[in-house]
């Protein structure tokens, strides 16, 4: 359906991406947000595979390298501290 990619990346960005969408929402108590963000997240993963841009290890690879990474921020960040409201503040 499309041409293959030059870049073969592991894991795959789109992936990680919309992984790291829905493991922010669900690490911050909003299952209903964070549920949708899953389902779209699946879907991005199966159309990867479905259209021959990447194996499933490099789903696999993105979902669990955006899940450990949405977990290590959630558990670092501290929004009472200077640094953490100047984060807020930025965005």
């Amino acid at each position: 359906m499309i041409e293959r990619s030059t870049d073969p990346c592991f894991p795959s960005n789109h992936v990680t991406a919309s992984f790291a969408i829905a493991a922010a929402f669900l690490l911050h108590n909003r299952p209903r947000q964070g549920s949708l963000f899953l389902l779209v997240a699946l879907l991005v993963s199966f159309s990867r595979v479905y259209l021959g841009t990447h194996y499933v290890s490099d789903t696999v690879g993105g979902a669990l390298t955006a899940t450990l990474a949405a977990a290590l921020v959630g558990s670092l960040y501290r929004p009472e501290t200077r640094f953490g409201r100047f984060l807020t503040n930025i965005l």
